[in-house]
């Protein structure tokens, strides 16, 4: 696996050959002055997103006549090896916590248990109060459950979104976020590439980036917000959902289009 330094003194040796400056580069391509150089220098991350550092890369690639695809795909392995890295120091970090004192469970969890009985109870008398007022103003015309409007309202919001923001542009890559509310399993794949595969913890997330396709399979989809290209999507908890699918034309569910530009 090749360093950053090393696939940016690729670009410069190849840039010199060709008796180019770097002022011509950057009026055949319009990648500015300094994005060249941090290309060069193997310090394009310190300035740029890993989405703009690979859209740029394989731009600038390919004007010189090199193989931009195999330069982005040395480049992401760099990622995925810091990547990799970065998981093993936090497994190493929490083997090495101290144990908590067992009484200090025992009380943390009695609270935790009151805490939630207290929800539970709490939920029930207000859905109680609202299923009684309901009762009383539609008496005698049928009783519309609560449930029976959320999904059609949750579907008409992520639409409603979709719609703006799809199709996507051809000249920007497709970027995802997806934001766990709760821990969840997760594997994403990226035009036909696994770039994850594990466990997302409660209140992080995580950034993916493709041209033409990412594939999300869920373990637990009411715990994940999905964010595509800056735009928020909310949850998509329809029932048997484990895999979601987004490309430039829309998002689909399985076989079944969620919203698709085509439609």
């Amino acid at each position: 696996m090749k360093s950053a330094k090393e696939i940016g003194s690729i670009l410069k040796e190849s840039r010199e050959k060709k008796n180019l400056g770097i002022d011509k580069v950057y009026k055949a391509t319009h990648i500015q002055h300094k994005v060249i150089k941090a290309l060069e220098e193997g310090a394009a991350d310190d300035i740029l997103s890993r989405v703009y550092v690979l859209l740029f890369l394989k731009k600038y690639a390919y004007f010189l006549g090199l193989d931009g695809e195999s330069l982005a795909s040395e480049y992401k392995d760099i990622y995925k090896a810091a990547e990799k890295k970065r998981e093993e120091e936090i497994n190493v970090t929490e083997k090495q916590k101290p144990a908590i004192d067992i009484d200090v469970k025992k009380w943390v969890t009695i609270g935790i248990s009151l805490a939630l009985i207290f929800m539970f109870l709490f939920t029930a008398y207000v859905l109680g109060m609202k299923l009684r007022s309901l009762i009383s103003t539609k008496q005698g015309q049928g009783i519309s459950r609560p449930g029976d409007v959320i999904p059609v309202a949750k579907e008409k919001a992520i639409e409603d979104t979709a719609q703006s923001l799809f199709p996507l542009r051809e000249d920007r890559p497709i970027q995802l976020t997806l934001r766990a509310e709760d821990k969840s399993w997760v594997r994403v794949k990226t035009d036909g590439d696994t770039s994850f595969e594990g466990m997302l913890e409660k209140n992080t997330s995580r950034d993916w980036s493709g041209e033409r396709e990412i594939e999300v399979k869920i373990g637990k989809p009411e715990a994940l917000d999905f964010i595509i290209n800056g735009n928020s999507i909310g949850k998509i908890d329809k029932p048997n959902v484990k895999t979601v699918y987004i490309s430039r034309e829309g998002i689909k569910t399985g076989n079944k289009w969620l919203y698709s530009s085509g439609e």
